[in-house]
């Protein structure tokens, strides 16, 4: 294992509009565990919360390395493929303005890329959170786990389909900074906003190199109303713009995935058809298992588990089944091997930063 190069090799891609107040507690942060990588904004904002935001900047520029740039009209992605051009440092990651990276866990995640040459991205624990009053500071109201996931398999392809059957968002792992610029470069034909912004990036992340889960504090979400989330299915699919930019999408990776795995154009469309397909289905599952009420799910689980007879037991069947649960009292005692690096960021969350003045 090779000595830890620290956070100065890491540079933050933040990608944000009229959020002020969720940069200021996102700068706010940084500043207090003394983050030594760079912090590359790219503010889309209208004058007001890009005035907000360059205050805290500025009142905050003597702690942290900031490179602030707006670009107006913009979606995140193109914002971070701008700011990719300017990035020096060996790795990046894409960061939600409304959102944290766990310093420790970036270091950690550099650490390991600099020890294992094969792998493009890393990311450790990822955690939701909710507010009761639901803005940018307050009491939590709950949090629980956020899956993610490793990709280890050899191949471009066959990661993708593993993504895609089972999917997670890759995008805001620790990537090498050459395999980001590849993710991030955009696709002219792709408009729609989730394929631009998510599927498209995380599908490339996947094709271009393999995942690796590690067991630290990584990614802590924050679900609230202003937050941005792929929308219903049905309303997706006869979005207009939707049928062009899923032609655009599935040839970016027929061409990628050719080149990357030296597979022929036939077979490579094949796997984006039936991954894309997995992934559509899973959707699609997930909502209308959403859309059911709780008694017909406990019903239709009792019938279609042997041995299952009360409602009790049926409901424990729909618990999740997964180890990595996750609850505020396991970030919140002192014993939790999670406990010394989320509490910086639960003061983030529950005390208010003062705006600076003009």
């Amino acid at each position: 294992m090779s000595p830890s190069k620290g956070t100065g090799t890491i540079s933050l891609l933040v990608a944000t509009k009229d959020r002020s107040n969720f940069m200021a507690r996102l700068l706010h942060y940084y500043a207090d565990v003394g983050f030594q990588g760079r912090i590359m904004i790219g503010d889309s904002s209208g004058e007001e919360h890009l005035d907000g935001t360059l205050r805290t900047v500025e009142s905050l520029s003597s702690k942290l390395d900031i490179v602030h740039h707006h670009y107006p009209g913009l979606w995140n992605t193109e914002a971070s493929n701008e700011l990719l051009r300017q990035v020096e440092t060996e790795y990046s990651a894409f960061l939600p303005d409304d959102d944290f990276l766990c310093a420790s866990g970036l270091e950690e995640c550099a650490t390991f890329l600099d020890s294992n040459a094969d792998y493009a991205s890393a990311h450790g624990l990822g955690v939701m959170f909710s507010l009761k009053n639901g803005s940018s500071w307050g009491e939590i109201a709950g949090v629980y786990h956020y899956a993610q996931g490793t990709l280890e398999n050899q191949t471009g392809h066959q990661r993708f389909k593993d993504l895609f059957s089972n999917y997670f968002v890759t995008m805001f792992s620790v990537h090498r900074t050459e395999t980001a610029r590849h993710i991030y470069q955009g696709e002219p034909g792709v408009a729609e906003w989730s394929f631009c912004c998510e599927l498209l990036p995380n599908a490339l992340s996947a094709v271009y190199g393999k995942a690796k889960e590690l067991d630290c504090l990584y990614l802590i979400r924050q679900h609230h109303d202003q937050r941005y989330a792929l929308p219903d299915t049905f309303d997706w699919m006869t979005n207009p713009d939707w049928s062009s930019s899923y032609q655009a999408f599935l040839s970016r990776l027929v061409e990628v995935l050719v080149d990357h795995d030296g597979i022929t154009r036939e077979e490579a469309a094949g796997v984006v058809k039936s991954s894309f397909i997995a992934y559509i289905k899973g959707r699609m599952d997930q909502e209308c298992w959403n859309g059911i009420p709780l008694s017909t799910k406990l019903k239709s689980t009792a019938r279609s588990v042997p041995g299952v007879r009360t409602v009790r037991n049926a409901a424990r069947t729909l618990l999740p089944k997964r180890p990595e649960t996750i609850s505020m009292d396991d970030l919140l005692k002192p014993s939790s091997k999670y406990h010394q690096d989320f509490m910086p960021i639960y003061r983030a969350i529950t005390t208010p930063v003062e705006a600076p003045v003009s």
